[in-house]
Formats: C-alpha cells, structure tokens, sequence
C-alpha cells in the first residue's frame, strides 16, 4: 500500500509572504497533530485517566489553555478539548489516550487533516485581527494562554493568544477556508492598510 502524504490546505496557492512593513508576520504552523477529546465534566476516572497520559490537566475554565510536554489543551466546551501536538505523535498519543480512558464515557478522534493553523505575530497582530473580528483583543485582562471560538472576515476560526513576548496569536481555521483567510490576511495586513489605536477619550463637552 502507497504510504499517505499530508499536503496543507495553502500548499500550492498563489499566497503572498508576510506583507511588508505592516508590523505583522504571518506563518503557516505546519506539522501540528490535533485530538478532538471528549469527556463528561463529571467523569473523575476519564479525567485522570487523560491527566495521567497528557502529563497535565485538561484546563476547566472557559477559554484557557494549558500546556506541557510538547502538548497544548485547548478549552473547546465544558466537556470538549482540542490537544495539539506533534503530526507525527498525534495517532500514538490518541491511541494511548484511548486505551488509558478505557470504557470511561469519553471519545479521541484524530482531526488533525481537519484544520490549517496560521501565526500571526509583531507589534500589529491585534490591530489586525480587530479588523475582522469583534473581540476587544486590547482587555487588560487578555493574557497568554487565552483561547476564544469567533470569526474573522466572517469565517469561524478559534484564537489562541501564544505569547506576549513576542506577540503572538493563533489562528485555527478549517482547510477550506485556509486560502480565504490567508489571503485576507496579507491583504488587511498591509502596511497602507494599518490602523493608528487610540486611548481613552474623554467624552466632547455639550
């Protein structure tokens, strides 16, 4: 039997590079496995079953995340989780999985040719992302690790606030829109089409 190859969703298209001078990069994070993990808040045995395997905790509070061992727990829903890790590792680890939670009420599904991860990152990355989507990506209480299931460019896309230092973000899209959502991208991010933030304004007098 021919060995199968992933080929990403942008492989191929006619993309531009990160736009110049517009304070942003844009990269395609490749190679990345993805788990959809399922399990009822209140089943104690899957939980620690997953704890065991993964080396830490699936994250409980909405839109975290949580990550170690090369890992990342992204908070989907009260019983759902997207774990990324390594393509390569991806099916050992969700066959582990699968046999560490036993016949606990829970599922592991391997989606990772389901979606295509973008990066963007530098001093801009918020001001463009605003552009497309209506999160306040400028609350003071926005930290790493933030995670938030919204649209950009009216496309459903997943965030994922990386770093501070430098800024990062990641976006997850599903393949089919990886193009679209690249190409607007390049095109928002440009630097004739940056956006000056303002602080806060008091109010005109009447």
């Amino acid at each position: 039997m021919a060995d199968l190859n992933f080929h990403s969703a942008l492989t191929g298209s006619n993309i531009v590079a990160s736009p110049s001078g517009s304070g942003v990069d844009i990269a395609e994070i490749q190679n990345l496995g993805m788990l959809d993990v399922r399990i009822l808040p209140q089943g104690r045995k899957a939980l620690t079953a997953a704890t065991m395997e993964l080396g830490f905790s699936l994250p409980h509070l909405p839109r975290t995340s949580v990550s170690g061992r090369g890992r990342t727990a992204l908070w989907w829903s009260v019983d759902q989780w997207l774990v990324t890790c390594a393509r390569a590792r991806a099916h050992d680890l969700a066959t582990k999985l699968e046999t560490s939670l036993g016949r606990t009420h829970s599922m592991v599904t391997n989606v990772s040719d389901a979606r295509c991860v973008i990066r963007i990152s530098g001093d801009q990355t918020r001001e463009l992302l605003m552009k497309g989507c209506n999160l306040d990506l400028l609350a003071n209480d926005l930290a790493p690790g933030y995670v938030r299931r919204t649209q950009i460019a009216e496309i459903p896309v997943a965030l994922h606030f990386v770093s501070d230092a430098p800024l990062s973000f990641d976006i997850y899209v599903f393949r089919s829109y990886a193009t679209y959502i690249w190409q607007w991208l390049t095109i928002a991010g440009r630097a004739s089409a940056s956006l000056q933030l303002y602080g806060s304004q008091l109010p005109p007098g009447v």
